[in-house]
């Protein structure tokens, strides 16, 4: 049990560095890695992973896969606002009506 927990903390450590570092192919290898372990369990550090997996794929320019992950991390915590505003910020741009959807979810959610 202990040493899946070193990992995961390892694999989340290393996602963000390679975001630092602006390798988001890494990144999404390993938070993909981080989201695919049996005690990865925890609702709010899976909704996180996922936000940057969107955030990742954003900065690849795939955003059929941003919009996957964004939609996942809402589902994941649905009673956070972070993620709604995240799905606000991406929807803006392409389609409005979904976007103000979003923000008053988000807005219900303070």
């Amino acid at each position: 049990m202990q040493s899946v927990v070193f990992a995961a903390d390892a694999l989340l450590r290393r996602a963000r560095e390679c975001m630092r570092a602006s390798q988001y192919t890494d990144a999404i290898y390993y938070l993909r890695r981080y989201l695919a372990l049996p005690d990865c369990v925890w609702a709010d550090e899976r909704c996180e992973a996922m936000r940057a997996l969107a955030s990742c794929h954003l900065r690849t320019e795939n955003r059929a896969e941003a919009e996957r992950w964004i939609l996942r991390a809402c589902a994941e915590t649905p009673d956070r606002p972070e993620p709604w505003q995240e799905a606000a910020a991406f929807y803006d741009p392409v389609f409005p009506q979904a976007a103000d959807l979003c923000r008053a979810r988000a807005a219900a959610l303070r």
